[in-house]
């Protein structure tokens, strides 16, 4: 006659057969995958970067800065500091066209936390047809990684990644905009050294 355990373990033993066999039959995995990120799409992609003719920076405490272009080239219509470095506008013509939220909130607009009551920058964007587009630029996220940011009336708040906004901002401004120029030593001319 079998003993009582050996029944008991035979049992045991029959059940784990089943776990097994079930969980291979439904493929249970403990291993989660990783989702694959999609990018967002950058903020202008509805607006054809081709067809701004106007390009307006406004600061607190500062001029404002505005570009008007004439045929192919950009001149200053609001600072007279001479020839605007059409390479410097041309990138960030560019910039622009690749700026991507890196999220979306809905708070306050008022907040002093996010600083689009009064923004820190104002970019206005005018198209030959005369269509405008209007970014605020408020605070540094709490990371410092972003901007707070509100493209035209909608009351979305954007985060736009630092490094973006101040490829855009940064070349903007008038000790950047404008070709300095260059002082040519001339050939034979002596140096005084102290």
């Amino acid at each position: 006659m079998i003993r009582r355990t050996t029944w008991i373990v035979l049992a045991v033993f029959l059940v784990l057969v089943a776990g097994a066999f079930f969980m291979d039959k439904n493929k249970v995995s403990l291993v989660q995958t990783t989702p694959t990120p999609t990018l967002a799409a950058p903020i202008l992609a509805d607006w054809p970067l081709s067809t701004i003719n106007r390009i307006e920076l406004k600061q607190p405490k500062k001029n404002n800065v505005i570009l008007q272009k004439s045929g192919d080239t950009w001149t200053s219509a609001s600072l007279q500091a001479g020839q605007v470095d059409q390479g410097k506008v041309e990138q960030v013509v560019a910039s622009l066209g690749t700026i991507q939220s890196l999220g979306t909130y809905n708070l306050s607009l008022t907040s002093g936390e996010v600083g689009l009551g009064t923004p820190s920058s104002t970019l206005i964007l005018t198209a030959t047809n005369g269509s405008k587009k209007t970014l605020k630029i408020g605070n540094l996220t709490l990371t410092e990684s972003g901007y707070y940011a509100q493209m035209d009336a909608d009351p979305k708040v954007l985060v736009l990644e630092k490094g973006a906004v101040d490829e855009i901002i940064t070349p903007l401004q008038p000790d950047q905009l404008f070709i300095q120029p260059q002082i040519l030593s001339t050939p034979g001319t002596p140096t005084t050294s102290p």
